[in-house]
Order: structure tokens, then C-alpha cells, then sequence
């Protein structure tokens, strides 16, 4: 049966946990199973590029890669250009204002999660509207706008707009993984 071990934001890692991985990946990547084939865990990995990660992310990244035992898809951040893309094609826009694709690239870093989650969370809001065959949003009035600080945070603020049941609920299920 095909696995593989998924390690999700790496760019994080503090030491310890560096170490940790190292001695897991030896593990799982070493030896032989009970048929006699080499064991081969692959490994797939997101992280946003040496520029934004640990030192320690770095390193392991640097080594597993240089061994041939990680495989990492960089997540660097967008461009305003590539912002402005994903607002055209999220969006079903032709063209993108310059100004209204400035203020994404600007409030989300470049982020793709959080630029998902930015442009969810003013549809929601009613700030970002369908009007005339267009997507709408008067970025004056955006200016200031307490804006989630990472997609965590957006998801929570959209979390906490559900009713009471649907919190339980999902508060519960979260648990069991």
C-alpha cells in the first residue's frame, strides 16, 4: 500500500525538531522490509523557501534533498503579479485593477493560503461584492480594515461567525482527526 509522510510547513522548525525528523527519516528510510525490498518512505514536504525558514529548516531541507530522500514543493510567496492572477482567475475577472491587486499582494504578504482566505472573508463580509458582472470593493473603505493575520486566524474568525450547534459540532469531529 503506497504512503507517503507529508511534513507541512517546515519552513518552522525550531532545532529539536530538526533532530527529531532527522532520526525519523533515517528510520524510515533506511533498512529493509520483511520481503527483503529497501524500505523507501517517500517524503514530500511544504515550505516557502530558505529566504523565510528557520535555520534549522534550512539545513534539514539542505541535507534530505542533497541525499535524495526529501522531495520540497517551495511555497514562496506570490508576486503582485501572480497575485493579481489568482485574483483574475478566483474571481472570473478579464483584468485586474492595478490598485485592487497592490492592496491583496500588500495585505497577505503574497500568501496563497491567505490570499484564498482574505478574499473568502470580504465576500463574506459583504466588502468584496458581484456588481455588474464585476467583483466589487471600494478599497478605500478596506484601508485599515482589521484584516486576519495568517489563514489560521481567517479561518477562525469565519469559524466563529457559525452558530453554536455548528461550532459543537466541529469542535468535535476535530478531534477525531
Amino acid at each position: 500500500r503506497p504512503t507517503v509522510l507529508l511534513l507541512d510547513d517546515l519552513h518552522l522548525i525550531d532545532e529539536g525538531t530538526a533532530e527529531t525528523l532527522e532520526a525519523l527519516v533515517g528510520i524510515a528510510t533506511s533498512g529493509a522490509t520483511e520481503s527483503g525490498e529497501a524500505r523507501s518512505l517517500p517524503l514530500l514536504a511544504t515550505y516557502t523557501g530558505p529566504r523565510w525558514a528557520t535555520a534549522a529548516a534550512r539545513r534539514l531541507v539542505e541535507g534530505l534533498s542533497a541525499s535524495g530522500r526529501l522531495r520540497a514543493l517551495d511555497l514562496s510567496p506570490l508576486t503582485p503579479d501572480e497575485t493579481g492572477e489568482v485574483l483574475r482567475d478566483l474571481l472570473g475577472l478579464k483584468e485586474v485593477p492595478r490598485a485592487f491587486k497592490l492592496w491583496f499582494f500588500r495585505e497577505t504578504h503574497g500568501g496563497p493560503l491567505q490570499l484564498l482566505q482574505t478574499v473568502a472573508c470580504l465576500a463574506e463580509e459583504k466588502l468584496l461584492y458581484p456588481a455588474g458582472g464585476r467583483w466589487q470593493a471600494d478599497l478605500e473603505s478596506l484601508e485599515g480594515l482589521p484584516l486576519p493575520e495568517d489563514a489560521a486566524a481567517a479561518l477562525g474568525r469565519r469559524f466563529a461567525r457559525l452558530p453554536e450547534s455548528a461550532r459543537r459540532v466541529l469542535e468535535h469531529l476535530s478531534g477525531l482527526g
